[in-house]
């Protein structure tokens, strides 16, 4: 057979090609950005994220180059505890929470592809798909073009791949931006921390999270998440590079109702160099994550590109890649009963329904994340003390942890 075609080198579309070399199933890996590229910022690692790794063989490679925890607590912007709920566990979900360097996990998963021998090519910039009855052809910048049996979009929330099957599914801005920062704790002096970490706090004008980076927690990273117009694209990138105008974010926020004094200290130490955003967007809800023919499939943020306010997007992008993995284990094992998009639409509805709780979830947890006059704060604070009175540590979100994607076998397997 040809090589499933995979587009996009990030993270989704390497492990993709891992899971399917260990089903004995040829790929080969384009991506549009040059090999030296690097993917700055870290990444929240949930359990069901780190199974994935774990099962990909690199776990064990970058677990200790992050932050490992398991509680996160949750605050008013007065540094009053309204709950602490487990963001992983190892007792009860076999891992920790892992809060790691984006790059770090990259590097893990191309070293394992260059080990496997598969191949992968830089500077192909997809333009245009052309689905055929029998094969797919990929159009390139320059104009070269490659055959496929099958074409798998990895390639991120501007997708080329999805759009060549729904044109008018481009992402949409909600509302909320991230300003990142980092800040070494030496940097801070004397200061210390006086907030239990990690800890997210909700206040007037968005929320504030602390999060420890680096594996001896001597770093010390923060998002501040505010409501924010939206931009273009040349406007979102000219606000990356004004400095002075992200302090300016912060100090607005800071200066919307109380905060504890470890938030301004923080944002008082910080570098503006290193500060950077994140404009949490989404695409329209897709019917289908194949096409019509079955010889087109997005993965990942490219198809559902879940926002971060739950710590979900690589994980379930990494949750696609090795579920897809064993749906064409199935399509593509000789004299199968069923025509190799059944086992793709099997696998569709398998990750559908599951994206879409997710999806809720996060969207719950980003509109904690909006401005709020007082009476609402008030409102929010007790709902949130009350949901995890309930819930407990658990905070309701174990079916999101224990997830293996084997189970994916028993939706394919039982029809």
């Amino acid at each position: 057979m040809k090589p499933v075609a995979i587009l996009g080198g990030g993270l989704v579309g390497p492990a993709f090609a891992i899971f399917l070399h260990k089903h004995d199933i040829p790929s080969v890996i384009y991506e549009g950005r040059d090999e030296g590229w690097q993917q700055g910022g870290h990444i929240a690692l949930a359990p069901n994220a780190l199974r994935v790794a774990d099962h990909i063989g690199i776990y064990s490679k970058f677990r200790s180059q992050g932050y490992n925890y398991e509680v996160l607590t949750l605050m008013n912007n007065s540094g009053d505890v309204l709950a602490r709920i487990l963001n992983g566990c190892e007792k009860e979900y076999s891992f920790s929470a892992l809060r790691v360097p984006r790059a770090i996990v990259r590097k893990a998963l191309l070293d394992e592809v260059k080990v496997r021998g598969i191949p992968i090519h830089y500077n192909k910039r997809c333009v245009a798909i052309r689905e055929e009855l029998d094969d797919v052809t990929i159009t390139f910048e320059g104009g070269d073009t490659v055959p496929a049996e099958y074409v798998v979009g990895a390639d991120g929330i501007n997708s080329i791949v999805r759009r060549s099957v729904n044109p008018d599914s481009g992402p949409k801005y909600s509302g909320l931006l991230a300003v990142i920062g980092t800040v070494q704790k030496e940097n801070l002096g004397i200061v210390e921390i006086d907030l239990e970490l990690p800890c997210m706090l909700y206040g007037k004008g968005g929320s504030f999270t602390i999060m420890p980076a680096s594996y001896d927690g001597e770093e010390i990273g923060f998002f501040a998440t505010v409501e924010y117009p939206d931009q273009s694209v040349q406007e979102w990138a000219q606000l990356e590079k004004n400095k002075e105008k992200l302090r300016g974010i912060l100090d607005d926020l800071t200066e919307e109702g109380i905060w504890p004094s470890s938030v301004k200290k923080l944002i008082a130490a910080v570098s503006p160099e290193t500060l950077e955003i994140w404009p949490f967007s989404q695409i329209p809800k897709l019917d289908h994550y194949t096409s019509e023919k079955g010889k087109v499939i997005f993965i990942g943020d490219a198809a559902h590109a879940i926002p971060p306010s739950a710590g979900q997007g690589a994980a379930v992008g990494f949750e696609d890649a090795e579920t897809l993995a064993y749906a064409f284990s199935k399509l593509l094992q000789p004299g199968v009963d069923h025509s190799p998009k059944y086992y793709l639409e099997l696998w569709e509805e398998h990750r559908k329904q599951r994206i879409a709780k997710i999806f809720e979830v996060t969207r719950a947890a980003g509109e904690l994340r909006r401005k709020s006059n007082h009476a609402q704060q008030i409102l929010q604070q007790w709902l949130i003390w009350a949901k995890y009175k309930l819930t407990g540590m658990g905070a309701g979100l174990e079916w999101i942890y224990l997830y293996n994607a084997e189970s994916v076998l028993r939706d394919i397997a039982k029809q």
